[in-house]
């Protein structure tokens, strides 16, 4: 057991509210705008959760994994340099992305939830950047594909069935499934998200 199962549940979870708001972002329909907000505001949560559990969540979760990968110490990363360079710039992207809608405007009906609190040109600056940055996110998410296809086909390892069933050979187990903090640090990024909108 390598991938914990909140890491797990998060990643899909993630793979949803993304799928979910870039469709509803590209769409045409006003009335699915309502939905892209939600979801981005969720995106959010799921980042904030993830931030909890790079600091305090399973061994291969942790941010040191990454940092270890990073610099070619892959018998005790579950990453390859290239797939935590990756990871992290994901998480980078969907922060840039989700970070600048709660300030973006369509100067028609829709606005993020901070845009009172910016200037208009630094809402133009906000919605300029959400427009663009969601074509690097698209972007390391087809790497991403790419890379777990070829670990499949090319070098048959099963790569994406680690996400499912949480086992990947070769690294040593972390056996702490976390339950307690898991749920604690799920309802504190809840929390946060939901709060942090409503005060600010």
């Amino acid at each position: 057991m390598v991938w914990d199962p909140w890491l797990r549940a998060w990643h899909w979870l993630l793979a949803a509210a993304l799928t979910t708001s870039l469709y509803t972002g590209l769409s045409d329909d006003l009335a699915l705008k309502d939905l892209h907000m939600w979801t981005g505001q969720g995106v959010l949560g799921l980042l904030v959760f993830r931030l909890g559990w790079a600091l305090w969540g399973g061994t291969h979760a942790r941010i040191g994994s990454y940092w270890q990968a990073l610099h070619w110490r892959s018998k005790v990363s579950a990453h390859s340099p290239a797939g935590a360079l990756m990871a992290i710039t994901l998480w980078l992207g969907l922060s840039i992305q989700a970070g600048t809608g709660l300030f973006a405007s369509d100067d028609i009906m829709t606005e993020g939830p901070f845009a009172r609190r910016l200037s208009d040109a630094g809402v133009d600056l906000a919605t300029a950047v959400h427009h663009r940055a969601f074509w690097l996110v698209i972007a390391l998410i087809v790497g991403h594909l790419l890379a777990i296809a070829w670990y499949g086909l090319a070098r048959r390892d099963p790569l994406a069935l680690g996400m499912f069933t949480g086992h990947k050979t070769g690294l040593p187990t972390d056996a702490s499934r976390r339950l307690p903090s898991g749920a604690m640090t799920a309802v504190g990024a809840a929390a946060i998200v939901y709060f942090a909108l409503r005060i600010f």
